[in-house]
């Protein structure tokens, strides 16, 4: 899994992006399954699911922040207002809303 290399108790990226559907040679993991096995691992970093069908539910149950509905905006001012939006709503949520939606989803 390569998110357990980049995500550590030394280093946690600010933002991480996860695609529903990433190419894999071997077992593939769908970004909502990578969302809650990193969130179930500590990882306090903010995430962002990206999909070109709306799974926007699916990624905040699994402890994403956001999502974003692909293609991602590529005017600098529209991604920065999508960015800004992001941050701002990770600052609303706690890891103790992750734990309970872990603890009641099992």
């Amino acid at each position: 899994y390569v998110y357990v290399y980049i995500c550590s108790e030394e280093y946690q990226p600010d933002l991480i992006f996860l695609d529903q559907y990433m190419a894999s040679t071997e077992k593939q993991m769908v970004g909502t399954e990578v969302a809650s096995a990193m969130r179930s691992r500590g990882v306090t970093s903010v995430i962002c699911g990206l999909s070109a069908n709306n799974m926007r539910d699916k990624f905040l149950n699994a402890g994403a922040n956001g999502f974003i509905l692909k293609p991602m905006p590529v005017k600098q001012q529209e991604l920065q207002n999508t960015l800004i939006t992001l941050f701002k709503q990770s600052d609303s949520m706690s890891m103790s809303t992750y734990a309970q939606k872990s603890t009641s989803q099992i």
